[in-house]
């Protein structure tokens, strides 16, 4: 599928977004450390594979 570049700039500013919105949030939940680390780790995984899926040429 072909998407213009506006749109990939949009779709990954949006994804980043959303995933400093959800790491900020479980900051104030489990509060910083260790715990809040590898949470967002693991969380960083399907973001990073969604902005993958973006900009990939299909």
């Amino acid at each position: 599928m072909k998407i213009s570049l506006k749109r990939k700039i949009g779709i990954t500013a949006f994804f980043v977004a959303v995933y400093l919105f959800v790491s900020v949030a479980s900051g104030w939940v489990i509060g910083t450390g260790f715990l809040h680390a590898v949470a967002c780790g693991l969380l960083a995984i399907p973001f990073a594979w969604m902005v993958n899926q973006t900009w990939s040429d299909d």
